[in-house]
């Protein structure tokens, strides 16, 4: 029918959530036409639910029977997402992630209203910086159910974190809100680690190390990522022989340090280390710091030598007073641990007491010290104190002594003819009862005013000096006694005059004459058969 309006209908809103509402408030006519329009003005703080309702009476009276359920969304509300970000070639699903990785993002939007349109994921660096000209990637998100949208993209080169940010509008036209958007760390550098070593139990705290001390490695990784599962520290001989190297797990301790400990086998030699890690990026750690170690099992050797600066006598034997340095030079790769000692023992020494050295570093593996000579007389042992820097005592082996010696040589003479000697010549031999350090010289006191005055022996020991004597003149040679002396130095430098035997001589060069013969019978005639005759010759 055609209905006439008795006045503008009245509309009335209802609202849930604290939207404004009317009551029963006039529409307005559009044209002369029965349709009526309100204008309602939605609070940009509102968010709810509105319900409307029409009343109107026609010109008959009859009032409007009913208003079909109208209702709509007031929705300011910026609609929310969290990304979530699964890696399928990394062992971290959620980053960090490296290059040529495959990462699927997945946006859940927080809004009951559906998003508008196609939404996007652009990746913004952070700290990221691009390598070989990459670029990051603006992914394309498709509906995946319900709020859920997801999206597909591949990591490129570079290093740093990125930021994501979704562009997205609700169905009423807000904004997507900022939170939420979270980002990630692309990672192409290889992760490194510093290896140190340190041994609880010895003075060599960073090796080399001896067997069966237990050694900690400290393995702090320079990398702001993660480790991925478990490190292993696997050491490998490189020069070492003898045993069986072991595998270190080495577990956190704290940030990104891990520990292990381990026992050090039998055997000598160094030994390389091999960390086998990846981070969490899927990055394999380079080989840059992993330093090894050196394994030492053998005693270290010394090789001692002695000389007396002040003397001819370098090597010994030495006599009091002298100032000797002592050289050892240790036959060992590593270095010495503290400071050796040369403490020296008597074999057959006695007459005075014998001094400890300490030896002081001069080059490389050689250590001197100086001591002086004391009194006495007999050989002595030394005794050399030291261990290596892994603990090894010093071996015995090479640790030579030498002889004390202060007592004066003494001499021996014997002559190649028996005294008296007749003129012509006689060898004079000189025993020593020591070595000597050069020839001795010989005297002769001739009877007479004529002597032999220093002259030098010949040989090495005995030694020989050729004498002539002389035919007596009654002027410079007379026959008589000769008086021998000698003086010489034995290898400690001790000065020796003192003759044993053979210091004298006699010399006899008269022909003898006769002063009388006398017949012991008188009988002037010999008969056949008669005894012999007997004389008695007197020599002047």
């Amino acid at each position: 029918e055609v209905v006439a309006l008795s006045a503008a209908p009245t509309i009335t809103l209802t609202a849930t959530g604290g939207v404004t509402t009317v009551t029963s408030t006039p529409m307005t006519q559009v044209g002369s036409s029965l349709v009526y329009t309100y204008a309602y003005t939605v609070q940009a703080s509102e968010n709810g639910t509105v319900s409307a309702s029409v009343s109107a009476t026609d010109t008959a009276t009859n009032a409007l029977a009913s208003t079909a359920a109208t209702a709509f969304i007031v929705d300011n509300t910026a609609p929310t997402v969290v990304l979530a970000y699964a890696g399928t070639n990394t062992t971290s699903a959620a980053g960090p992630y490296k290059q040529n990785d495959s990462v699927t993002v997945t946006a859940t939007f927080t809004e009951a209203n559906a998003i508008s349109g196609t939404p996007t994921l652009s990746l913004v660096a952070g700290t990221w910086t691009a390598s070989g000209g990459a670029t990051l990637p603006t992914v394309t998100l498709a509906l995946s159910s319900g709020t859920t949208y997801t999206g597909t993209f591949t990591i490129p080169a570079g290093n740093g974190t990125v930021t994501a940010t979704v562009g997205a509008t609700d169905t009423a036209g807000n904004t997507l809100s900022a939170s939420g958007q979270t980002g990630f760390t692309i990672d192409n550098t290889a992760p490194t680690v510093s290896l140190a070593y340190s041994d609880a139990g010895s003075s060599a705290v960073t090796g080399p190390y001896k067997q069966n001390d237990s050694v900690t490695v400290t393995a702090t990784f320079t990398e702001a990522n993660a480790i991925s599962g478990t490190p292993t520290l696997s050491l490998a001989a490189n020069g070492y022989s003898g045993g069986t190297l072991p595998t270190v797990t080495l577990a956190l301790s704290t940030g990104t340090t891990y520990t292990g400990t381990f026992t050090i086998p039998a055997g000598t030699g160094p030994v390389t280390a091999t960390v086998g890690a990846t981070d969490t990026a899927g990055n394999t750690l380079s080989a840059s710091g992993q330093t090894g170690f050196t394994i030492d099992n053998t005693a270290p050797t010394v090789i001692l030598a002695y000389s007396d600066a002040g003397s001819s006598d370098v090597t010994g034997p030495y006599k009091s007073g002298d100032s000797v340095t002592v050289t050892a030079t240790f036959t060992e790769t590593n270095a010495l641990y503290g400071t050796p000692t040369l403490t020296l023992v008597a074999t057959s020494y006695t007459g005075g007491t014998l001094p400890t050295v300490t030896l002081a570093l001069s080059s490389g593996t050689t250590y001197t010290g100086t001591f002086t000579i004391p009194a006495g007389n007999g050989t002595v042992t030394a005794t050399v104190g030291a261990t290596d820097t892994a603990g090894n005592s010093l071996s015995a082996s090479g640790q030579t002594g030498f002889t004390i010696d202060n007592t004066s040589p003494t001499y021996a003479i014997t002559y190649s003819r028996t005294a008296p000697l007749s003129a012509g010549a006689v060898t004079v031999t000189v025993t020593a009862n020591e070595a000597l350090s050069a020839v001795p010289v010989i005297s002769i006191d001739q009877p007479g005013t004529t002597d032999i005055s220093s002259a030098s022996t010949s040989g090495s020991g005995p030694y020989t000096y050729v004498y002539t004597v002389v035919l007596a003149n009654a002027g410079t040679n007379v026959d008589g006694t000769a008086t021998v002396t000698v003086s010489g130095t034995d290898l400690a430098g001790n000065t020796g005059t003192t003759i044993t035997s053979g210091g004298t001589f006699a010399i006899d060069t008269t022909a003898p004459t006769v002063s009388s013969i006398v017949r012991a019978s008188s009988a002037v005639a010999l008969t056949t058969g008669a005894s012999a005759p007997v004389f008695t010759v007197t020599f002047d």
